[in-house]
């Protein structure tokens, strides 16, 4: 049983303003419909470049700090969520598992 996604992105194929810049269709290269939770927003092409630009910045914080106790808890109760919820099918040892070639 796989849970809804809780962020979707599409491209946008309606004729609207870019939720954060203002930007019109015309003025950018493409628009995207973005929903985090019941939340939409319509994005240019260059706020979801800074979106992406932030969201990777706090990616690079999170993972290079150095894990508590409590943090390896919640990573580890994260992990077995998902591996009940059949959303953690295979791990990433047992894909590269399958990929060595055996000697003949």
């Amino acid at each position: 049983m796989k849970t809804k996604k809780r962020i979707k992105m599409r491209v946008s194929k309606k004729d609207y303003y870019c939720s954060s810049c203002n930007a019109k269709r015309k003025e950018s290269l493409e628009m995207f419909d973005v929903c985090i939770g019941n939340v939409l927003f319509t994005l240019c092409d260059e706020c979801i470049d800074e979106l992406f630009r932030k969201t990777l910045k706090a990616s690079c914080i999170v993972n290079g700090k150095l894990k508590s106790a409590e943090d390896m808890k919640i990573i580890n109760n994260r992990k077995r969520m998902l591996k009940v919820k059949g959303e953690l099918d295979v791990s990433v040892n047992d894909v590269l598992k399958e990929e060595i070639p055996e000697d003949d």
